[in-house]
């Protein structure tokens, strides 16, 4: 049997982690985004904070399909990716509610 490297869990740990707590990242500041796009619904702002869990139930049994033609390592450093792209993209392009929403729902992927 492979040992495996410890530092290796530790990192994945923390990277699930992260995930759980970007979701709901957003939260605080949903009164300022109503501010700041006032002609949008407040239900419409409410998907920021929901839509990220919504796409990761959506995608976790995809998840198993994709292992069986991906090595998972690969696959967990493409979620890290995106993860990061989508988490960050959102400071900078914040033109339109619809777009920050869009990369919301990248993020639970």
């Amino acid at each position: 049997m492979k040992k495996i490297n410890p530092t290796l869990v530790k990192v994945a740990i923390l990277a699930i982690g992260l995930q759980e707590i970007g979701g709901g990242a957003a939260s605080p500041a949903l009164a300022n985004i109503m501010q700041a796009f006032p002609e949008v619904s407040p239900t419409t702002v409410m998907q920021i904070a929901s839509i990220p869990a919504i796409t990761t139930m959506i995608m976790a049994p995809i998840y198993g399909m994709l292992t069986a033609y991906f090595r998972k390592r690969s696959l967990a450093l493409f979620g890290m990716a995106l993860f990061v792209v989508s988490g960050v993209l959102p400071t900078f392009i914040h033109t339109s509610i619809y777009v920050i929403i869009a990369l919301r729902a990248v993020l639970g992927i």
